[in-house]
């Protein structure tokens, strides 16, 4: 909640890709405003262009179940004990977490030139893509699928890759990648792209 609220200047509990950016300045960290844009696309689970603190939590909060735990039980201690947002964290617990804000958006950047390189080959085909990860027609890919698929290719993912994976595409949480989430995947996100 403390480095949610680092962020969300006016304690809305939501913040939007401007916003985010802004605090990022404010804060004395630089992005493009486009990688900030798909963050926060990315982690916006119902896409109205606002991260709320849900959200956020599922940006930052470890995926092993133990330790996610163990961070959600955490008091906001600079929030109750009233310091200035710009005084939240140590030096060191700041630079991390800028650290990994760092991380996300070269990720990202990644991944778009990747969807764009995608888009621009004439014979790729996100419906036929999709059939071809959804062994049972279901319209859904589960995550034996995506192993089995994995491994077809020879790629062996550990258990947490593939928790990581299912995670990137699975934006409402039920465990299988329906198409819509696939193509919301594999579509360019940048903001001249955007819906």
């Amino acid at each position: 909640m403390d480095a949610f609220h680092l962020l969300d200047a006016n304690s809305k509990g939501w913040i939007t890709s401007p916003e985010l950016y802004d605090a990022l300045q404010e804060l004395g960290h630089h992005a493009h405003k486009e990688l900030v844009f798909m963050f926060v696309r990315h982690f916006d689970r119902d896409n109205d262009g606002k991260l709320l603190y849900s959200d956020f939590c599922d940006a930052f909060s470890p995926k092993s179940n133990q330790q996610s735990v163990i961070l959600g039980q955490r008091r906001a201690y600079f929030i109750h004990n009233h310091y200035h947002r710009l005084d939240f964290f140590s030096y060191e617990t700041r630079d991390l977490f800028f650290r990994l804000f760092k991380l996300y958006f070269q990720h990202e950047e990644t991944a778009e030139l990747l969807r764009n390189s995608l888009q621009r080959r004439p014979y790729f085909n996100i419906h036929d893509a999709f059939a071809a990860c959804d062994a049972d027609k279901n319209g859904m890919i589960s995550r034996e699928e995506l192993r089995e698929l994995m491994i077809e290719y020879g790629i062996h993912l550990t258990e947490l890759e593939l928790t990581l994976l299912i995670d990137r595409y699975d934006k409402n949480h039920d465990g299988r990648i329906s198409y819509s989430e696939f193509m919301d995947e594999l579509m360019p996100r940048s903001a001249h792209h955007a819906r």
